[in-house]
This record gives C-alpha cells, sequence and structure tokens, in this order.
C-alpha cells in the first residue's frame, strides 16, 4: 500500500535509510522534508514501512531527493512500484520533467533510472560528502522529459 507519509514516519525512513546508504540523509533532512511542502510517499506491506519517495514539486518540474527501498524487500519491484506512482502524481500535475542528481559510484540507481527512460544530462562536481577525508563525490544529473 502507498499512502502520503507524515513526520511520524521520520524514524523508520531514516532506519532504512541508513540500512542502504553507506552516507545518506540525516533524520533531520527527513523530518525537515516531512513537516514541510513536499511530496512524500511511504510504502507499506503488511503494515510495515518498506520504502520512501520523496519529491519537490516545483512549478512544471519534480525533483527526486530521495528515493529508497528496504534491503530485505529490494530486487522485488517495489521501486518500479514507486516509480509507477511518481509518474502518475507528474502526469496529473503536467510536469514536463523529472530530474535528479545520483552518486557517480551507484550503478545500480543509475541502471534503475536509465530502465525508467531517464538519460544523462549533467555531472556536478563534489556533490555529495564521503567519509574518506573530507572528500566529496560527484553527482550524474538525470532526466526524463514526459
Amino acid at each position: 500500500q502507498l499512502c502520503n507519509a507524515s513526520t511520524q514516519d521520520s524514524m523508520v525512513f531514516y532506519a532504512i535509510e541508513s540500512r542502504i546508504n553507506k552516507i545518506g540523509w540525516s533524520l533531520k533532512n527527513f523530518n525537515d522534508c516531512l513537516s514541510g511542502n513536499y511530496i512524500c510517499k511511504k510504502l507499506c506491506v503488511n503494515k510495515k514501512i518498506i520504502g520512501y519517495l520523496i519529491v519537490q514539486d516545483i512549478v512544471d518540474e519534480c525533483h527526486i531527493l530521495n528515493i529508497g527501498i528496504d534491503v530485505d524487500a529490494q530486487r522485488k519491484g517495489y521501486g518500479q512500484y514507486l516509480m509507477s506512482d511518481l509518474l502518475k502524481i507528474c502526469h496529473q500535475k503536467s510536469h514536463s520533467i523529472i530530474m535528479l542528481e545520483v552518486r557517480e559510484s551507484n550503478e545500480k540507481a543509475q541502471n534503475f533510472y536509465r530502465k525508467n527512460g531517464f538519460y544523462e544530462i549533467g555531472f556536478r562536481k563534489n556533490y555529495y560528502p564521503m567519509r574518506k577525508n573530507h572528500k566529496r563525490e560527484a553527482a550524474i544529473l538525470m532526466a526524463k522529459y514526459l
């Protein structure tokens, strides 16, 4: 079941994020989005949250800020389910483009987005934080025109 998320879900989202990303969002990031003016969805199976989608809605554009599926639920089509719902939302809002950044090292996510019709439109140097030596990792900017 996919439904709107609330600030009460931030701890669960943060726990999932901690399992799926070496350096991911902080609890504050989730709290800010869940209490702000963002589209925030949670995906539940048997009343347990297994995934989330957080999107910024900007006039005729949609920007994916974070999408995640818990480790045990990955590779079962749930990410595709979230993406399909996002496409419905974008069509309802008459968006012309969906954009996102993805870590240069995250080939799994890049492949998922390419499979869904996204392609590389840019590159952002030193975009993502890394643990080692306080260096930063580049992001690939991807887009899907609707």
